[in-house]
């Protein structure tokens, strides 16, 4: 299933994809990224975030760790943070609103190596709470 199909299909109802799936979907979101062919929507066009967060709690609870939306997230289990805190994803946004196109590619790197490797992480049962990858 391709990203776009997800999405569509999430409107429909509960997301029931194993999170190595949404995994795939969330690199293949930033891979495409990278190569130009996709801009990001955050949380609107993340596979991961369909599935967990809450987007009710998005603007009042939005960069604290006590978002309950983003409970079960195998990102927010890696990090040991809600929201994508320490992450790239931050500084990507922060690439794109200074118009750092070198540092944009290399954030957007960055979170394909990052959701690489949990789930690399998730498939070898390896947990790496509190893991802060910048």
């Amino acid at each position: 299933m391709d990203l776009d199909n997800f999405m569509t299909l999430t409107k429909f109802g509960h997301v029931k994809t194993a999170d190595d799936e949404l995994l795939d979907l969330a690199i293949q979101k930033w891979q495409e990224i990278v190569a130009g062919e996709r801009v990001d929507h955050g949380s609107d066009d993340c596979a991961l975030c369909l599935k967990y967060k809450s987007h009710l709690y998005a603007t009042t609870v939005l960069h604290q760790d006590s978002n309950p939306g983003c409970s079960g997230c195998p990102v927010k289990n890696w990090t040991g943070s809600s929201s994508c805190r320490y992450t790239p994803y931050y500084s990507y946004v922060s690439a794109i609103k200074y118009r750092n196109g070198d540092d944009k590619v290399k954030y957007a790197n960055m979170m394909v190596d990052m959701l690489k490797e949990v789930k690399n992480g998730l498939r070898s049962g390896r947990s790496s709470i509190g893991k802060k990858v910048l």
